[in-house]
């Protein structure tokens, strides 16, 4: 398992040299994997658990 805080290196300055041109698809997939996982990671308030259990 990755360390909790690996996600939030998602957020970090990229050094565009490192990144495949001419295929970024592996990259997008892990930045797009971490935004997931600190978007995840915010609760949800209670107000928004209550109206969409509802429905």
């Amino acid at each position: 398992m990755a360390p909790h805080h690996e996600p939030f290196k998602g957020l970090a300055p990229v050094k565009w040299e490192s990144v495949a041109q001419e295929d970024p698809k592996e990259f997008m997939t892990k930045v797009f994997a971490d935004a997931q996982t600190i978007v995840d990671s915010i609760p949800v308030p209670a107000v928004v658990k209550q109206a969409t259990a509802s429905q």
